[in-house]
């Protein structure tokens, strides 16, 4: 469903865009000229902001019905605890209940596993719902190691102990509760603490009368301990799969998102630079559009810089090292662009070496990509064999066009919407100053003089000196 999503905040800034296109052909540019400026900015908006907003605000992995898997869960894992062979844990808990040594958390399981499971699984289900997220403490945490340690305890009795008929030994490793009922109470159940080991050590004295017999209980308890510490393990594991699905589905919810947003990211740092180029173009002069220029990337090389060091402590090597360094260093041209284009003067002479200037920097950044794509297919080639499997599922070369595709329009976008909001902003500045008053202006120079003199002594006195004549 968020694919469709997309796709139609795709189509409403296509259709924006169209009819701003239309407002600004030549017929229409004067009479609509703010018309269409006002539709650039919604079409860029609709395929950049909104999506943000909407992720900002709403997280998507509330939609998974977390409750119901964790009933679910717990119904499948009660079940399977239940139904183990060999051993009637279902009869244990009804007899050790009506005892009064179980509470009243496990009224609603099924006491009669065998008659008919779907009966089972449904009365099952039933009680994981009433008991919520309690259900591992109140299972497999209270009520089973009591009813492990009352039956081992039970297997210990003078029935079972001096048992040789097999029938006898086969009731006594079922259920020898059903056979025993008094055998005292749990010791220590609220501690919830249960090993193979004491399994081992509480079945040393049942009986040795006989080879036989002894083999046939001897092989008997290895089974059951056995079983019964898989039984544990088993809701151990079982308690870790909700929070883990949990973590699974957010990592991959976030990937996703990563990859609709960072496209998104990167078209604004390079709109943005695009139109201050393009009101440099204008200005050939102005430093205001030079200096913002290198103060908009400076704010966000950080950025980036700090997303590739995680990456890099997190899954990379020095191949992959080479990879983060081209990738900051390719955010970084923008700023280097705009502290070379500092000092140019107006005229088509100068606007000319700022064309070079551009040029230049289009070729560095193709020279980087080359070696950010053949670094990363290097890392993943012979370094992480898990992550090739993985990108080999996704389709790389697919994956790659694809975020071109929606990169580019973006960027492009953005561009042309940027380009009239900085100029725009050139504009209202430098009529803003032609409207000085006299002593506003006099007061500004003053301020100017007083303050370059402290911070830029060699520009101040290189200025006067121009003033001067020589």
């Amino acid at each position: 469903w968020w694919d469709t999503i997309v796709a139609l905040f795709w189509c409403v800034s296509f259709v924006l865009l169209i009819v701003a296109t239309a407002c600004a052909s030549p017929s229409c540019a004067i009479n609509r000229a703010n018309l269409s400026q006002r539709l650039v900015w919604m079409s860029w908006s609709t395929r950049v902001l909104v999506p943000f907003a909407i992720l900002l605000v709403f997280p998507i992995r509330l939609l998974v019905d977390w409750d119901g898997l964790s009933q679910d869960t717990c119904a499948v894992t009660v079940n399977s605890a239940l139904g183990t062979d060999g051993f009637d844990t279902s009869a244990a808990i009804a007899g050790l209940r009506q005892q009064g040594f179980l509470g009243p958390n496990v009224e609603g399981l099924p006491t009669n596993f065998a008659t008919s499971s779907d009966e089972a699984l449904k009365a099952i289900q039933s009680w994981c719902v009433a008991i919520g997220d309690d259900w591992y403490e109140v299972f497999f945490v209270q009520t089973l190691p009591c009813v492990y340690e009352l039956q081992n305890s039970c297997r210990q009795s003078p029935p079972c102990v001096s048992a040789t008929d097999v029938a006898l030994l086969d009731t006594c490793l079922r259920n020898c509760l059903a056979l025993v009922p008094n055998v005292g109470q749990c010791s220590g159940i609220s501690s919830g603490l249960y090993t193979v080991e004491s399994v081992l050590s509480s079945t040393a004295a049942w009986g040795t009368s006989g080879a036989s017999t002894a083999t046939t209980k001897g092989l008997g308890m290895v089974a059951l301990s056995n079983q019964q510490a898989t039984v544990i393990q088993l809701g151990e594991r079982a308690e870790l799969m909700v929070p883990m699905a949990e973590y699974i589905v957010g990592v991959f919810i976030a990937i996703r998102t990563g990859a609709l947003l960072l496209t998104a990211a990167l078209s604004v740092l390079g709109g943005l630079a695009e139109a201050l180029l393009n009101v440099k173009a204008l200005f050939p002069e102005s430093q205001q559009v030079s200096w913002l220029l290198v103060l908009t990337v400076a704010e966000a090389v950080p950025v980036y810089a700090a997303l590739g060091s995680m990456l890099l402590q997190l899954l990379g090597d020095h191949v992959f090292a080479i990879t983060t360094v081209l990738t900051v260093a390719y955010v970084s041209l923008s700023g280097i662009t705009g502290m070379r284009i500092l000092r140019l003067r107006s005229g088509a002479l100068e606007r000319w070496k700022l064309y070079k200037k551009i040029w230049m920097e289009y070729a560095l950044r193709t020279v980087l990509l080359i070696g950010m794509v053949l670094t990363l297919v290097l890392f993943v080639r012979d370094r992480a064999p898990w992550l090739r499997n993985s990108m080999n599922a996704l389709q790389p070369v697919v994956l790659l066009i694809q975020s071109l595709v929606d990169y580019l329009p973006r960027k492009s976008l953005l561009a042309i919407a940027g380009t009239d909001a900085a100029l725009s902003a050139t504009l209202q500045s430098d009529i803003w100053r032609q409207g000085w008053s006299p002593d506003d202006a006099q007061r500004n120079e003053v301020t100017l003089h007083e303050l370059s003199s402290l911070i830029l002594p060699k520009l101040a006195v290189r200025a006067r000196v121009a003033d001067d004549g020589f």
